[in-house]
């Protein structure tokens, strides 16, 4: 926030912003598709939960340090009110996988064992049929 000329000050319609984004990423994306997140770390928690609901799947968090060179030429020691920002956070998000089944968007796992259920086989079967 606050990172250039024009950035939002505040993470207030930051959600709002990105939504439409989101959606249009997630229309296009498939099960390959990797997204990585760049952010503040309050800018990523805002916006996290308009990715979930979108199909993406959190994976991790990663931490950018921008060193002692960012901190030159944006701290005043005598006006100086906070921190200055020295990290971002670069986040990994997968597109979730999706299978239709008689109507029903299925998680992977589900659809696998819709599909087992299909053959008839018992469960406890599924290592030896494999």
């Amino acid at each position: 926030m606050d990172g250039f000329p024009g950035d939002a000050h505040t993470v207030d319609s930051l959600a709002e912003w990105y939504e439409p984004h989101i959606e249009a990423w997630s229309k296009r994306s498939t099960p390959e598709t990797t997204l990585w997140f760049w952010n503040t770390e309050v800018g990523w928690a805002t916006v996290h939960p308009v990715l979930i609901a979108n199909g993406w799947e959190y994976r991790c968090c990663n931490v950018w340090d921008k060193g002692l060179g960012h901190i030159a030429g944006n701290a005043n020691t005598r006006t100086l009110r906070k921190f200055p920002v020295v990290t971002e956070v670069c986040v990994h998000y997968v597109k979730a996988a999706r299978f239709q089944a008689n109507g029903h968007s299925l998680t992977m796992q589900e659809w696998l064992r819709h599909e087992w259920k299909r053959t008839g086989l018992p469960f406890r079967l599924a290592n030896d049929a494999c």
